[in-house]
């Protein structure tokens, strides 16, 4: 059992909230006290307080569940695992709900390094030439930054950003001998 789990690592990492995520989440709450106030107030004006009593629970019962919806979407977390090789990364909306993002096999990387240096230039070189750059990071200014380069199934040149942590580090230094290694916070 020991030995099947030294395959495995998993890590789960916050996207800090930068000044437009806070601006987005400050109109969407403004939003939401607006669609659920407006129509009361229009039903008040008029003289009839039975489109009161009918207005406000349809309101509170759109309003609710549309709040949730729309609010998950301002908390972004981006999860890995990575299982026998390959790195499978998932978008975790609002901690509830979890969406496949995609998957690359560690050996077919070209480039697996810290985010500096020589790496740094050459991951942005590849950047401006991917077709697919993924950011799973909580912002660029991580100390454990590491970039991968690599084919997807389609042969398109992608780039991947993650935060690393040691155990996988160790499982990329066995599946793929060309992965650069320096200390990680975990």
């Amino acid at each position: 059992m020991e030995e099947g789990m030294s395959n495995y690592a998993e890590y789960r990492v916050k996207k800090e909230n930068t000044a437009v995520d806070t601006i987005k989440r400050f109109f969407l709450i403004l939003a939401w006290v607006i669609f659920a106030i407006l129509p009361v107030l229009i039903g008040l004006s008029s003289t009839n307080l039975t489109a009161v009593i009918y207005i406000f629970p349809v309101t509170c019962m759109v309003s609710i569940p549309f709040g949730r919806h729309t609010f998950k979407m301002t908390y972004i977390e981006y999860e890995y695992a990575v299982v026998t090789g390959v790195m499978r990364f998932d978008i975790v909306n609002g901690a509830m709900k979890r969406k496949s993002w995609f998957e690359a096999k560690i050996g077919d990387m070209s480039l697996l390094a810290p985010y500096e240096g020589a790496a740094l230039k050459q991951a942005e070189l590849a950047m401006e030439k991917a077709v697919h750059v993924y950011k799973a990071i909580s912002s660029m200014e991580s100390p454990d930054l590491y970039v991968g380069l690599y084919k997807n199934e389609k042969g398109e040149e992608c780039v991947v950003l993650f935060e690393a942590i040691n155990k996988f580090l160790k499982i990329a230094k066995f599946y793929n001998r060309n992965t650069v290694v320096k200390q990680v916070r975990y």
